[in-house]
């Protein structure tokens, strides 16, 4: 007896649909997980009950019916799907998990002169977000126009300040050199953004001290965004 073609199109179709599936997803994005326990149970069932022979009436006890002989050669290929459903499901899973912890704008602060700073930042402006994923924290500067202290000899330099409730300096950790208008500093471990929550850029001399010149140009508070 011939086997049903349209069993054969359904898994083939099946199986195309599913690597089709994986193929689209992105290995790099994702976190290996362990699939539950009684997903893997549920497939040994499956193929337990599958396995178990039957004998035709009047007939050898070794023989296999020609039902159970049809249903046992569709095993391997129907542990293929599973496996490979539960692969894909998992996989969406992993990304979707991805992409929810993925690195997200905490707070902003809009850095701006004062009257009381480094005159070289009169007509200097930019804009500042903490981002954060997990305990790692950076700070994006954007949208910045800044002086070239270069004639100074001197570099622009990024800040993260502590102020007490009286609003004076308790402390301040430096975050680099500021290259570019747009760019990205990790604040050092340890430095909490919710206590460092002054962003300020200052002119520093090539003097050989690490110090804050005291000579700063934009300044401003990182409020929850």
């Amino acid at each position: 007896m011939a086997d049903n073609p349209s069993v054969d199109d359904n898994n083939n179709n099946d199986l195309a649909d599913i690597e089709a599936l994986l193929r689209d997803l992105d290995v790099g994005e994702l976190d290996l997980v362990e699939p539950p326990a009684d997903v893997w149970a549920g497939i040994e069932r499956s193929l337990a009950a599958e396995a178990t022979p039957t004998t035709t009436p009047g007939s050898d006890d070794n023989v296999v019916a020609l039902a159970d002989r049809r249903r046992a050669r569709w095993i391997a290929p129907a542990l293929g799907i599973a496996a490979a459903s539960v692969l894909a499901v998992a996989g969406i899973a992993m990304f979707n998990t991805r992409g929810a912890t993925e690195a997200d704008v905490i707070a902003s602060a809009t850095l701006e002169f004062d009257t009381g700073f480094d005159q070289l930042g009169s007509n200097a402006s930019a804009h500042a977000n903490l981002v954060g994923e997990g305990s790692n924290y950076e700070i994006e500067l954007d949208e910045a126009t800044l002086p070239d202290p270069t004639a100074q000899d001197a570099d622009l330099e990024l800040w993260l300040i502590a102020v007490g409730d009286d609003g004076g300096i308790v402390d301040m950790v430096s975050l680099g050199t500021v290259d570019d208008a747009d760019q990205t500093f990790a604040v050092p471990a340890g430095y909490d953004p919710a206590v460092y929550k002054v962003v300020d850029i200052s002119v520093e001399p090539h003097d050989g001290n690490d110090d804050h010149s005291g000579r700063s140009i934009l300044r401003g508070a990182l409020t929850e965004a």
